[in-house]
Formats: C-alpha cells, structure tokens, sequence
C-alpha cells in the first residue's frame, strides 16, 4: 500500500487505518484480500511485475521508476 501510494505509513496499524478512512464501503469486506493478492501475485517486494500490475498507472512506485 505503502509502495503504490494507497497508504504512508511505516506500521502496519498505521497502514490498516489509512486505508479503512480512505476506501469506500464497499471495499471495506474484500480489500484487505485483495491487496494480500496483489502482493503475493503482481506486487511483489525484490521484484514487482509491473507490467502485469492493473493499478500500474496510480502506482507511484511505477511512475518514479519505469512510468511517465
């Protein structure tokens, strides 16, 4: 969350807050899935796959490093 701009926060509590006042209602229930996909899947720490990422283009970690 930290690295694609969603969060920034360096505790996980911190983190889990940001996103809770920030995500719709609906997305409450499935996101924190969601996100623990994309992390596992697209978004991993040593290399993320940038190109496969849907959110690349939000992704602030895409634009400083591979983006316009």
């Amino acid at each position: 969350c930290n690295r694609i701009g969603l969060a920034q926060a360096r505790a996980a509590d911190k983190t889990a807050a940001q996103l809770e006042e920030r995500s719709p209602g609906w997305a409450l229930r499935d996101g924190h899935f969601w996100l623990i996909q994309l992390g596992k899947r697209i978004c991993t720490a040593r290399a993320p796959k940038c190109e496969r990422c849907p959110v690349a283009d939000l992704c602030i970690f895409y634009r400083a490093t591979r983006g316009s």
